[in-house]
């Protein structure tokens, strides 16, 4: 386990964005399959500024073909789908969030530049118990439906730095990519996210992932894996308890999976992914 939790930790450092994607076909063709997840690094936990960083617990996936041990990295990445029934229909944990990076083209009064956006689910901020400096953070109600809902946080650093740290920039509207986003809030200082390494400029809803990334639309597919999901456990549930109850959850869920299951993922739209890599 613990090399499997050293394994995850520096996959994510590598890969700040999307980790890799994977067909439906590999995580559901192994039998024994189940979802396991490790209490986060104690270092990383000790330079998390979020409540109870020793209730979170990243998510993963066993995967070891003909047994061996894997060097791929898919374990580390969930599709919304999946993102969504785990936090939906999962026990041991008290909230489930997912993150996901992608470099955009930010435009204020004129001047555009590049960022790095964060895209997180609606709940990301609430359940790592993170606030705002100015304005406010998201909430579930800001991630409801694909496409419909154009805010932005800014994260403290980049307020300070492009705008200097002026409160007036809440309920301004900036476009990242074209798109017209307004900023409900700039999140406290200190925050940089739950990857070390990574720093972004902005945080938006995964509701808005198209106008994140103009040349995917992955937010229904099953078989596209691009999503870090990171869990709270329930107050009260040892590590013991929560992954027995985590893995019965996501076992029902792989037989979900593979009730949907559709087309393997086709080298044009792995091109398309690979566009968006950024380190």
């Amino acid at each position: 386990m613990w090399n499997d939790l050293i394994f995850a930790i520096r996959t994510l450092r590598r890969n700040s964005m999307f980790t890799i994607f994977a067909t439906l076909s590999l995580a559901l063709g192994i039998g024994a399959t189940t979802a396991i997840f490790s209490l986060m690094d104690q270092v990383l936990i000790r330079m998390l500024p979020v409540r109870d960083p020793g209730r979170l617990v990243l998510l993963h996936r066993e995967y070891q073909p003909d047994g061996s041990a894997s060097s791929d990295n898919f374990e580390s990445v969930f599709s919304y789908p999946m993102y969504r029934d785990l936090r939906d229909r999962d026990p041991a944990f008290r909230g489930v969030v997912a993150r996901a990076t992608s470099r955009v083209a930010l435009s204020h009064r004129g001047v555009t530049q590049a960022a790095s956006a964060e895209l997180v689910s609606g709940n990301f901020f609430e359940v790592l118990g993170v606030g705002s400096i100015a304005g406010r953070v998201f909430t579930s109600e800001d991630d409801r439906n694909a496409g419909a809902h154009p805010v932005a946080v800014l994260s403290h650093a980049y307020w300070v730095g492009h705008f200097g740290g002026d409160p007036s920039i809440v309920g301004q509207t900036l476009t990242m990519n074209g798109h017209p986003l307004e900023v409900v809030g700039v999140a406290a200082p200190g925050f940089n996210g739950l990857l070390a390494g990574s720093s972004p400029d902005i945080y938006v809803p995964l509701s808005m992932q198209k106008a994140a990334m103009p040349t995917l639309d992955i937010l229904a597919d099953r078989q596209f894996y691009w999503l870090n999901v990171f869990a709270r456990l329930q107050p009260g549930f040892s590590i013991q308890h929560a992954q027995a109850a985590s893995d019965v959850a996501y076992r029902s869920m792989l037989e979900s999976e593979l009730a949907q299951r559709s087309k393997p993922i086709q080298g044009r739209d792995r091109d398309r992914f690979l566009n968006h890599r950024t380190e």
